[in-house]
């Protein structure tokens, strides 16, 4: 046996001090698995919260789109007048300006034939089998 671990004082150091390495080095993986855990919680809070508020936000900008579409699509103009008219024109580039996210209005026919629009673009061209318009049909 070796001299050095012929001594009880010395045997009785190298197994405390071997539990205690044991000890601690479980102790850190310990620690370590709960604070990843609670960063990995912490993310997937911010996460969340930030999704929340953008989804908030994006749903109140697509109600005021859908509002103005829908005051815009009951102007006594739109259902009685010419919808070929100067001022139609006007008026749909005046509704753009005050967005700058519009990128083009325009009115159609029933058969997707578009009347009037911002800047005249597309105007007299047949839109009805775009994916916007079949789903503004529905």
């Amino acid at each position: 046996m070796n001299k050095w671990l012929s001594s009880y004082r010395n045997r009785l150091t190298t197994i405390f001090g071997g539990m205690t390495c044991v000890a601690l080095f479980s102790l850190t993986l310990y620690i370590d698995q709960k604070s990843s855990s609670y960063i990995a919680e912490e993310y997937s809070i911010n996460l969340m919260t930030l999704a929340k508020g953008l989804s908030d936000m994006l749903g109140a900008t697509l109600t005021e789109r859908e509002r103005e579409i829908m005051l815009l699509s009951q102007r006594t103009q739109l259902i009685e007048g010419n919808l070929t008219s100067a001022e139609i024109r006007t008026e749909l580039e005046r509704i753009q300006q005050s967005y700058p996210h519009y990128a083009w209005i325009g009115i159609t026919d029933t058969e997707g034939v578009v009347q009037s629009s911002t800047l005249g673009l597309l105007e007299g061209q047949a839109v009805a089998q775009r994916p916007w318009f079949i789903h503004g049909q529905s």
